[in-house]
């Protein structure tokens, strides 16, 4: 049985002393590791450990924000890339013979390649946001308020409520343009 250095010194340990020492040396392991989350004890930080979390969660809050502020700014670009290339396709398809022309057949290809990034991409911010709150909530369990967490705890409490979020409909704007570009290639001939 390995004790730690700090309660080496006082040499003979009774039953009651051990089973203490256990208890204090794992709540200390706890509270460095809770879940990966804090590298540093609070009692060998230092004074500043407050500050620091509440700093750090403040600064990690915003991070959420700026990724969530990202994909806003993707999906605008994607959806404009897309909403161009069907306006193109419309203009010219009076024009231009459709059968004989390869813009016909390459516009919704390129189309449907960018629907395929675009669901891919909404996949990956989805996962990083996740990540992200789960991150927020365990600093949270560290701090005295956790309005995040609570925030959650009332919409799942809610019954007339039920949230239908940017995160189920950005899929289906891209599902609706590559089916879009998928009906334009087959009824190309």
């Amino acid at each position: 049985m390995h004790f730690p250095q700090k309660f080496s010194e006082f040499g003979y340990y009774n039953n009651l002393e051990i089973i203490f020492l256990l208890f204090v040396t794992y709540l200390e392991r706890i509270m460095s590791t809770s879940s990966g989350l804090t590298r540093i004890p609070k009692n060998t930080y230092g004074t500043n450990y407050d500050n620091s979390l509440l700093e750090q969660y403040k600064l990690y809050s915003q991070s959420a924000d700026q990724i969530s502020n990202r994909r806003a700014t993707a999906n605008n670009f994607l959806l404009s890339v897309n909403t161009s290339i069907v306006v193109i396709f419309s203009f010219f398809s009076g024009q231009i013979d459709p059968i004989k022309s390869k813009m016909f057949f390459l516009l919704p290809i390129v189309g449907i390649l960018i629907c395929i990034i675009w669901i891919v991409l909404l996949k990956s911010y989805k996962e990083l946001n996740s990540a992200k709150f789960k991150c927020i909530h365990e600093i949270e369990n560290l701090l005295p308020l956790a309005p995040y967490s609570r925030e959650w705890e009332i919409v799942k409490e809610s019954k007339t409520y039920k949230p239908f979020t940017f995160a189920r409909v950005e899929p289906a704007i891209a599902i609706v343009f590559l089916l879009l570009y998928i009906t334009l290639l087959a009824f190309r001939t």
